[in-house]
């Protein structure tokens, strides 16, 4: 019974949220929410029972989201060069980088390394994860322009 419970509640919560973003309450909008709320609900839960989540941060490494701020204000200059660049139809100048990252291993806290690591990179604009290699201990960013690996990723390795 408490199963069915969570399922329904979560299944209105989605459908809320559905509601929220289309900012209609429609009849067809309602239909549709329940429908792809339903999906989620089934997704989300196939995938938490194939998969232990687990997450254990050291507070200094959640204590670097200072950082971002700083990151995120500095990115969108970059940014908007960038689409100047695109608007002017001059050459990109986004690259790839490849970089050293040691939190390789199965357990919680390094899971919760490489889970804060994409957030903090991810979350400026200038720069995205787009893997983590653990086997070969590598970090791979696509960036607008051409910078140094954000700080932010080494002190989440300390």
């Amino acid at each position: 019974m408490k199963l069915l419970l969570n399922l329904f509640v979560q299944w209105v919560g989605f459908t809320l949220l559905w509601l929220v973003f289309v900012s209609q309450v429609a009849a067809i909008e309602v239909l549709a929410g329940a429908a792809a709320s339903a999906v989620t609900v089934f997704a989300l839960q196939t995938a938490l029972r194939s998969e232990r989540l687990c997450f254990q941060p050291r507070l200094r490494w959640l204590a670097q989201a200072w950082r971002l701020p700083r990151m995120i204000t500095a990115d969108l200059w970059i940014v908007l060069k960038a689409l100047a660049r695109l608007f002017l139809r001059a050459p990109s100048q986004g690259i790839f980088q490849l970089g050293r990252f040691s939190a390789t291993a199965d357990d919680c806290r390094a899971s919760a390394q490489r889970t804060l690591t994409i957030l903090y990179v991810s979350a400026s604009p200038n720069s995205v994860i787009v893997d983590i290699d653990r086997e070969k201990a590598n970090l791979l960013i696509h960036q607008l322009k051409a910078a140094p690996i954000p700080k932010v990723a080494r002190k989440l390795e300390e």
